[in-house]
């Protein structure tokens, strides 16, 4: 009978876990339809060729007040290979706020010739 009540009570846990797991991966990847990124950023190298910087901005096209927010890019070459990411992030963005963001790439500066947005997250 205790094994029984034991198994009952660890699938119970079992199952409240899941659910929560569940929640909480949508918390926190927030909603990406809430936050955009708004016509006009622009790439380009520092003036010594050692960094790429990608810098704009992001809309919160909504009425929730985000703690955390980030913006990835993949970097290009010339021949449309991958050869770096971009990242920028900020611990808040107010409900239909505008953050202004400046995102760092890793990879050689002179051999970014195009980037692309991957996702902006948000919890």
């Amino acid at each position: 009978m205790k094994k029984v009540l034991f198994g009952v009570i660890a699938l119970i846990f079992t199952l409240s876990l899941t659910g929560c797991t569940e929640e909480l991966d949508t918390e926190l990847t927030g909603n990406t339809d809430e936050l955009v990124l708004e016509d006009g950023h622009s790439g380009e190298a520092d003036e010594y060729g050692m960094t790429y910087y990608i810098n704009g901005y992001v809309k919160n096209e909504s009425d929730k007040e985000y703690s955390y927010v980030q913006i990835n890019f993949n970097a290009y070459d010339a021949d449309g290979n991958t050869i770096g990411s971009c990242l920028a992030n900020n611990s808040g963005l107010e409900a239909n706020g505008r953050w202004k963001f400046e995102a760092l790439c890793s990879g050689d500066a002179n051999s970014i010739a195009s980037y692309e947005l991957d996702e902006i997250t948000g919890y």
